[in-house]
């Protein structure tokens, strides 16, 4: 949010064509990110993320050892409310712009259950993503050529929507 801000302010990016797009941290920062900060971003694609404490608590491979859960309640809090406040899941009502979403069906780290759960919660709130892909066979990334272009291709289109020669108004 700050380079963000800061690239607006020195000039080196055009305020009304930006979007957020990350996989895994990036990915919880690609929703985390226009929750917090709404209006500053025009649209976000969240690829392999962790959208919900709880999910990741429960079935990622960072829950199944002692030290990946003493690492998972630094980063999100020992308590549920502290959870939730880190989880871009519960806070879906504050996140208004258009959402492109994409997960790995066997993704042991994120697992696809952060990007059914986030896909629901924005319908629920409002704001249906626009796209959602769990790709078959694919983990944190993908990896095959064909799923990759698919990937790449939409994601494309999203953005040419929203910020690009095929964005409304323009």
């Amino acid at each position: 949010i700050d380079a963000t801000k800061w690239a607006i302010a020195d000039g080196v990016a055009d305020g009304n064509r930006i979007c957020i797009y990350g996989g895994s941290f990036g990915g919880y920062s690609a929703l985390m990110a226009p929750a917090r900060e709404p209006g500053l971003f025009k649209c976000s694609v969240g690829y392999v993320g962790l959208y919900d404490a709880q999910i990741q608590m429960k079935l990622s491979d960072t829950s199944r050892d002692e030290g990946g859960m003493r690492y998972l309640r630094r980063a999100f809090g020992s308590t549920r409310a502290e959870q939730d406040a880190m989880s871009p899941i519960t806070h879906a009502d504050k996140i208004t712009l258009p959402v492109f979403l994409a997960a790995g069906a066997r993704d042991p780290r994120c697992p696809p259950e952060h990007t059914e759960a986030m896909f629901a919660a924005l319908e629920k709130a409002g704001n249906k993503p626009e796209g959602m892909i769990i790709a078959s066979g694919e983990q944190h990334g993908y990896y095959k050529l064909e799923n990759r272009v698919e990937l790449y291709s939409k994601m494309l289109e999203f953005f040419d929507r929203h910020i690009g020669s095929g964005q409304a108004g323009k």
